[in-house]
């Protein structure tokens, strides 16, 4: 396997992984943190893979999703993505200031000695995405400033933020324009339809390109609502057992479940714009057998309960479902959304039509 091979972490991967590093002490902390970037880049041959990951991230495909759309503005979005942190996190975090005309966040760390400088790339440059994915790809910051000294990437970095880094600064520090930041989402009309396309195609791109796993993310979108068997059931229509399937998608970096979360991520998102179709159908068309595990998987994927996702999309509250027929899986139906979605003539994903 050659290094362009070797399978990166995923956004929500790295959104876990740092939730992990929240509850270590100072020391623990350090060493882990730097630990998992040396070893990342000896693997990659990449030395600026911690500055590549940030800039390739895709915060629509955390749970941060759901934070974002129900957030007022872009400064307003990353103050609560970070609170968190803020709260939990005493050995590093994220200081958010507003003086003047200017937004800016600085990352502070409570250590005995300063880490090396790859996560300090790698949160800056995720920072700058999550703008981008907010208020597009034009709004660059003022400010972006690194204690660390110039690495031999340097010119890609100012071309990433659209303004010339200044190392060897006194904080590792990126600002922007407040006015731009604080601009209302509610003022741009298409705003949350955008966005929730966004998010869709975000979605998408946790399913691997590769064979097995396409192979399965078919079948599972073709199973999901009629009398979805799991993984045992899937691997005889492809001619393996359970375990040679396994074996194949973690070759390909991937899992099972990671594929039939994200299949069913997509299938939901698409099923919400529908607006006949009431929750407890939708859960019955992902397999769910009950409403309880359907929003425990929602708000893990979108931080959000459905309704109030729902209604962010700017989409009109379907009406409740009958008693008697709530949680009664709708095979037809199911199979009909997941062959849309696999339609050779199907619109461009991003794109709405009417």
């Amino acid at each position: 396997m050659s290094n362009a091979d070797i399978p990166l972490p995923s956004t929500a991967e790295w959104h876990a992984i740092y939730r992990e590093l929240q509850g270590l002490e100072a020391g623990a902390f350090a060493e882990r943190l730097n630990g998992l970037w040396l070893d990342l880049m000896h693997r990659t041959g990449d030395p600026a893979i911690a500055f590549h990951s940030g800039a390739a991230s895709l915060p629509l495909e955390t749970p941060l999703a759901g934070i974002l759309l129900t957030s007022s503005n872009a400064w307003d979005a990353l103050r609560r993505c970070f609170k968190g942190v803020r709260e939990h996190n005493p050995p590093s975090y994220d200081r958010f200031l507003e003086s003047g005309n200017e937004a800016s966040v600085s990352l502070e760390y409570a250590l005995p000695a300063e880490p090396l400088p790859y996560d300090a790339e790698f949160r800056l440059a995720m920072l700058q995405q999550i703008v981008r994915t907010l208020r597009g790809s034009g709004l660059c910051p003022v400010t972006v400033e690194l204690r660390a000294a110039t690495p031999p990437y340097a010119a890609e970095m100012d071309r990433y933020f659209g303004v010339p880094v200044r190392f060897g600064a006194p904080l590792n520090r990126i600002a922007w324009e407040r006015p731009a930041l604080e601009r209302p989402f509610g003022m741009d009309a298409n705003f949350y339809a955008d966005l929730g396309h966004r998010i869709e195609q975000a979605c998408a791109q946790q399913v691997e390109r590769s064979e097995a796993s396409l192979r399965v993310h078919g079948l599972v979108m073709q199973s999901l609502g009629q009398g979805y068997g799991g993984m045992k059931s899937l691997a005889p229509k492809l001619g393996l057992s359970s375990r040679t399937l396994q074996r194949r998608l973690q070759n390909e970096g991937t899992t099972y479940q990671e594929l039939l979360d994200a299949t069913r991520k997509r299938l939901c998102l698409s099923y919400l714009r529908a607006p006949t179709r009431s929750l407890e159908e939708i859960a019955g068309s992902l397999g769910y057998a009950n409403m309880p595990n359907f929003h425990r998987a929602f708000k893990r994927w979108f931080g959000v309960p459905p309704a109030k996702f729902r209604r962010r999309l700017g989409l009109p509250a379907a009406p409740e479902a009958p008693r008697r027929a709530r949680m009664r899986t709708v095979p037809r139906v199911a199979a009909t959304a997941a062959e849309e979605l696999q339609r050779p003539d199907r619109p461009p994903e991003g794109r709405h039509v009417v």
